[in-house]
């Protein structure tokens, strides 16, 4: 037993002398571990959602203002934001080049919401379609998975201030 496993062992330890076979094994290495990055993040961001969703308030819907699309406003507001998503994997490299944040969309999304459960129904409606987003920046911006968290990174100080005056002004408590 001992004399097989031993010329198992020279065997694999030639094999892997070859310049080229210890490239492949090294790569698929990688891979794996990058794999297993990958996985986590998600698993982590997925557990951080369930927390996020049990222990958001719930949205009453007789509260809700006729007519709004949260979903459509959603969308809305993403599109508003810097249009990393179409720049593909590399966009944080590229983000110079982008558009920018379409701050008046912005305020006439917010403008349109005359409840607090409105921004509630918002938030869930943001995290929904980013959610439905696929993208480099996705899982390498975990703040841009709120809305709070998104505006907080898109707008500055003064903008956000303009953006609390705009919820505040419908009685709608902003957390950001």
């Amino acid at each position: 037993m001992s004399k097989i496993t031993t010329s198992k062992f020279k065997s694999g330890v030639e094999w892997l002398s070859k310049p080229s076979h210890a490239i492949v094994v090294g790569v698929l290495l990688i891979l794996v571990i990058a794999a297993i990055w990958f996985l986590s993040r998600k698993i982590k961001a997925a557990i951080a959602k369930a927390r996020e969703m049990a222990n958001a308030p719930q949205v009453n819907e007789s509260n809700l203002t006729p007519g709004l699309d949260f979903s459509e406003l959603a969308r809305r507001l993403w599109d508003a934001t810097v249009d990393y998503h179409s720049l593909g994997s590399f966009s944080f490299l590229l983000a110079n080049m982008a558009t920018g944040t379409n701050e008046d969309e912005v305020y006439a999304v917010l403008g349109m919401l005359r409840t607090n459960d409105d921004y509630l129904a918002l938030k869930r409606a943001w995290r929904s379609y980013y959610d439905q987003q696929s993208g480099f920046m996705n899982w390498l911006s975990a703040a841009a998975s709120s809305l709070p968290g998104a505006l907080s990174e898109e707008l500055n100080s003064s903008e956000l201030g303009r953006c609390r005056g705009i919820l505040e002004a419908n009685n709608i408590k902003p957390d950001f």
